[in-house]
């Protein structure tokens, strides 16, 4: 719970109405086992595992995912590419959404240009 107050002055408050309806959906108890889910699960020991085109994002103001983690993460990944949007936080899908959807677009780009 300290790691979540520490986290949340980073986000973008606008995302506010979606984490509540998110709650009021799921319930606090789905919303508690996800989270020990995520904190628990072992991402490191998949990541190697991939073989497929990889672009792994974060918000510069990302306090959950810092890029200290991203480029451990990146090393994990033959080939991974890496990408940085700023001014996001960690839910860059709700607060940078052109941004992010603009950067997988051309990497999907990238990537077709590469496959013939």
């Amino acid at each position: 719970m300290r790691r979540l107050v520490r986290i949340l002055p980073a986000e973008d408050w606008r995302q506010a109405p979606i984490l509540h309806a998110d709650i009021r959906d799921a319930g606090i108890r789905r919303i508690v086992a996800t989270l020990r889910y995520a904190v628990s699960d072992r991402i490191d020991t998949k990541l190697p595992r991939l073989r497929v085109p990889t672009l792994l994002i974060r918000g510069a103001h990302d306090r959950i995912a810092p890029g200290s983690w991203l480029d451990r993460a990146a090393a994990l990944v033959p080939g991974a590419r890496t990408l940085v949007i700023e001014g996001a936080a960690h839910n860059a899908v709700t607060t940078a959404g052109p941004e992010l959807a603009a950067a997988v677009d051309a990497f999907l780009a990238c990537q077709q240009r590469t496959d013939r």
